[in-house]
C-alpha cells in the first residue's frame, strides 16, 4: 500500500517539477512570446519604411522620426532573438525541452 502511495506522489511531482505540465506549457509560452515580438518588431519595421518614403519630403524631422522608429524596431528585434536564445541555453541547463517540435498537443 505505501508503495502505491510512493508511486503517485513521485508522479505528481514528476508532473510539477519539468516533467509533462510545466515541460509543455514554457514551450508554448515562449513560443507565443517570441511571434508576438517578432509581428510587432515586423510591423514597426514597415512602419518607419512606410514614414521614410511617403512622409513629408522637405521635413528632416519625419527622416529623423522614421529612422528613429526603425533603429528600436531593429534593437527590439535584436533583444528578441537575444531573449529566445537565453530561454534555449537556459532550457538545456534546467533540463526542459524547448523545441516546438516535441510540443504534445
Amino acid at each position: 500500500m505505501a508503495a502505491t502511495n510512493e508511486s503517485k506522489a513521485y508522479e505528481a511531482l514528476k508532473g510539477i517539477s519539468g516533467g509533462d505540465a510545466l515541460g509543455n506549457l514554457l514551450p508554448r509560452i515562449e513560443q507565443f512570446v517570441f511571434y508576438l515580438g517578432l509581428a510587432v518588431c515586423i510591423i514597426f519595421i514597415i512602419l518607419a519604411g512606410y514614414q521614410f518614403f511617403f512622409g513629408e519630403e522637405s521635413s528632416k524631422k519625419n527622416a529623423e522620426d522614421a529612422q528613429r522608429s526603425l533603429t528600436y524596431a531593429v534593437v527590439g528585434l535584436v533583444i528578441l532573438l537575444l531573449l529566445n536564445l537565453i530561454f534555449r541555453i537556459l532550457s538545456g541547463i534546467l533540463g526542459f525541452n524547448f523545441d516546438p517540435s516535441s510540443i504534445t498537443k
